[in-house]
C-alpha cells in the first residue's frame, strides 16, 4: 500500500478497520456515511477516516488499564489503545461542518 511494507500495511488496516468500527457503533449506533482517503507524504503513510456522527475525539480517550486481568476486563474498551498502538500518530479535527475527522499516521521508513 502506496509503499508500505506487509507489517506496516497490516498494522494500518488494522488501525482504520476499529476507526471506521467505532465510527458505526459508538458513533452512529448503525448505518451512517464515512469517508476514507489515503495518501502517502513525507515518509508517512496517511489515512484519513471521516464521518458526521457526533463530535468526539478520541485523542483524549483514557489508555485503559492493559495490566488488568483478563476476567477483570469487559468486552471492547481497547480499540482507541490499539489505534495508538498500531500507528505513529492519531490527529483529530471536528469539522465545522460536523462530524468527525481522524487522521492516522504510519512512518514508513524501515519495518516497525
Amino acid at each position: 500500500m502506496l509503499g508500505a511494507n506487509e507489517n506496516q500495511t497490516s498494522d494500518v488496516l488494522l488501525a482504520v478497520n476499529e476507526a471506521v468500527t467505532n465510527s458505526i457503533l459508538h458513533g452512529y449506533g448503525g448505518v451512517g456515511p464515512i469517508r476514507i482517503e489515503v495518501d502517502r507524504e513525507n515518509g508517512q503513510l496517511s489515512v484519513c477516516v471521516a464521518d458526521q456522527a457526533p463530535p468526539f475525539d478520541p485523542t483524549h480517550h483514557v489508555t485503559p488499564d492493559i495490566n488488568r486481568p483478563l476476567d477483570e476486563c469487559g468486552l471492547g474498551g481497547m480499540g482507541i489503545h490499539m489505534m495508538r498502538t498500531l500507528t505513529d500518530e492519531m490527529i483529530y479535527r471536528a469539522p465545522d461542518e460536523g462530524g468527525n475527522e481522524l487522521t492516522l499516521k504510519k512512518n514508513l521508513a524501515g519495518d516497525v
